[in-house]
């Protein structure tokens, strides 16, 4: 049975760089070579499938929070009030003219709502969209100088 699982690898990753590192047959037992009859075999496969994929359901959302938690770390804690007015953060450079003279705070945008400590909802001219607050920044009061 490990065989034909290595030949449906091959078949289904031609790319080593796709094919998985580690052999599913290695972390779930693999059991002796029985013959099965399709229906016993297609259950068995079903079955070992719905092990892996919540294993690797566990693995993604262990990943997620630990790469949120990195995120979070850098980011300075700010308020916004809802009916703030924002800049957005838009990193576009074009082609042709210097990245010194162009601004990255190009859209504004309205706050909504507060989503938890570092996402809020802001409406945009193109929508509403969910922003992290190092991409935000408050447009405050115009006071020229006199």
């Amino acid at each position: 049975m490990q065989a034909a699982t290595l030949l449906q690898s091959i078949r289904l990753f031609p790319d080593d760089r796709q094919r998985p590192q580690v052999s599913i047959d290695l972390l779930l037992d693999g059991g002796d070579s029985v013959d099965y009859t399709v229906p016993e075999y297609a259950k068995e496969v079903r079955d070992r499938l719905a092990v892996v994929n919540e294993a690797a359901r566990q693995n993604l959302e262990k990943t997620a929070q630990t790469a949120a938690d990195w995120y979070d770390r850098t980011t300075k804690p700010t308020e916004f009030a809802v009916g703030d007015k924002v800049r957005l953060f838009c990193p576009r450079h074009f082609q042709g003219r210097s990245p010194k003279l162009q601004s990255n705070y190009a859209q504004t945008g309205v706050v909504q709502a507060k989503l938890n400590d570092s996402t809020y909802l802001v409406k945009t001219q193109r929508g509403t969209k969910v922003f992290h607050t190092d991409k935000l920044k408050l447009i405050g009061p115009y006071c020229p100088s006199t």
